[in-house]
């Protein structure tokens, strides 16, 4: 006898009762099991088994099928040797089972208020409940009555999955065990959906940061929504050496609040270090939700330029991309031949100029000189499309000009003609990061205002605030939350 929860053995042999041996044979197997894979005889079949001889085989499996008898019929074949008598071949073996079962149930709520208690106008009825697992696994449903309960009878002992479908309210996931002795009595809690009425917007103090400065990344957050949202928090990444310091918003605290139609200013201070420079910018990102990535998948991203790296020189190789053949696995790209006598260039991110050129050589290979650290556009001049290694090129301080750091490759497209003639050589183009002749150094001066065509050159949603704009923001920070919303 057997409880439908365990994992059942069966044990058989299989007997050469001719007088030659039988060099492959297979054991086959039907009925309510997980598997039929029988160990000793494999996918190939059996070792030899000489006359007179018997090979052992071993069947595991779970049952999946909640009957009170487990049948299996079993059978050896042969794939090599005709069988003189294939009506000793099979055998039929039954055991009973056990099924052990027990009670679910549970009330599911919508917490309006957003103060953790089950208040009496808070139940969530005709609200589709399902629960998923037990052994054998199946999936059940349920429907929550006026008071939001939910009933799921006579389910087979086991580990369950509860959910439930809804387009205002969300949970976090729950795994439960029934085993008709302790059977759990829930009290579900949803909280609004964050993704329908959360929104984030972010922006940086400055457009330009020197090493040692600390960045200022403003945000506000904001509910639309007719009911608090609680427990907001952020989900964050920068370039820097350090995590970022998000105080309310730091993940596994008790997070941000925001009542209904109200709106919430927070600023993260981020400090500029050595890493920042050698990668040319300041980059950092947010998720929000409550929590992020399960309740609330809001992202904000922001860009500033860190100048003082360089490379000396940077090199890399352009090729054709490799076709594939129809059955070719996927993975990376494959080069091929190399495109020679192609002029490349690079671009500044921020303002879209170009401020490098090169050739490549008759291997491919071009060579850029005394470049910028950053995060950079990379472009070619002629009827291509840039399929790997573009248009995004980041260069690191200190690269070594090795042209394995930098794979381009290409296919045939559309023409692509020369974005910016060269400059003078009397009068070259200034390389990012740094000042016009004139002007002041970045960073000793108020903060610059990038035009629209430079905010959309970034690829991302990109802002900077005026200083005095910030400056209110902090001194301010004190009676951050009210109604309505705050315009950064």
């Amino acid at each position: 006898m057997y409880f439908a929860d365990e994992e059942v053995t069966v044990r058989a042999g299989v007997t050469n009762v001719g007088t030659a041996s039988a060099t492959r044979v297979f054991l086959d197997s039907t009925g309510n099991l997980s598997s039929h894979y029988w160990s000793g005889f494999g996918y190939g079949g059996s070792p030899p088994i000489g006359p007179g001889e018997t090979a052992e085989g071993t069947l595991s499996a779970r049952i999946t099928a909640a009957d009170d008898l487990l049948t299996l019929v079993v059978t050896a074949r042969s794939d090599i040797e005709p069988d003189v008598n294939p009506a000793d071949n099979t055998v039929t073996v039954s055991v009973p089972i056990t099924v052990v079962r027990g009670t679910l149930t549970g009330t599911v709520y919508g917490d309006s208020d957003g103060n953790g208690v089950m208040g009496a106008d808070e139940a969530l009825a005709d609200l589709e409940v399902t629960v998923r697992g037990g052994r054998p696994y199946a999936d059940y449903t349920a429907t929550t009555d006026s008071a939001g309960r939910f009933t799921f009878p006579d389910l087979p002992r086991g580990r369950y999955e509860v959910k439930y479908a809804s387009d205002t309210w969300w949970s976090p996931h729950l795994e439960v065990d029934v085993d008709g002795v302790d059977d759990p009595d829930l009290l579900i809690r949803g909280t609004p959906l964050a993704n329908r009425v959360l929104t984030v917007t972010g922006a940086l103090d400055r457009s330009t940061y020197q090493l040692g400065d600390t960045a200022r990344f403003a945000l506000t957050l904001a509910n639309s929504g007719p009911m608090p949202l609680t427990g907001i928090t952020a989900a964050c990444w920068s370039n820097g050496n350090a995590p970022l310091d998000l105080g309310e918003l730091a993940p596994g605290g008790p997070g941000v609040t925001l009542p209904a139609n109200a709106s919430r200013d927070l600023v993260v201070p981020i400090p500029i270090d050595s890493r920042m420079v050698d990668t040319g910018n300041l980059q950092a990102d947010c998720t929000f939700g409550a929590p992020p990535h399960y309740n609330g998948n809001v992202v904000v991203k922001v860009l500033a330029r860190v100048p003082g790296g360089r490379a000396p020189k940077v090199a890399g190789l352009v090729a054709l991309e490799r076709p594939r053949s129809g059955t070719a696995p996927l993975g990376p790209p494959v080069p091929g031949a190399p495109v020679p006598n192609l002029k490349v260039y690079l671009k500044d991110q921020f303002t879209g100029a170009v401020f490098v050129r090169a050739t490549t050589n008759a291997s491919g290979v071009f060579e850029f000189f005394d470049v910028p650290a950053g995060t950079h556009q990379f472009g070619v001049v002629g009827p291509w499309e840039i399929v790997h290694g573009g248009p995004v090129f980041p260069v690191t301080a200190g690269d070594n000009g090795s042209p394995s750091n930098h794979l381009v490759l290409l296919v045939p497209g559309t023409d692509k003609p020369d974005p910016d003639p060269a400059p003078r050589p009397n009068d070259p183009s200034p390389p990012p990061g740094t000042a016009p002749p004139g002007a002041a150094p970045p960073g000793t001066g108020p903060a610059q205002q990038p035009t629209a065509a430079q905010l959309a050159a970034t690829g991302v949603n990109v802002t900077w605030l005026a200083l005095g704009g910030l400056l209110t923001l902090l001194a301010g920070i004190g009676l951050l939350t009210r109604t309505g919303r705050r315009r950064i």
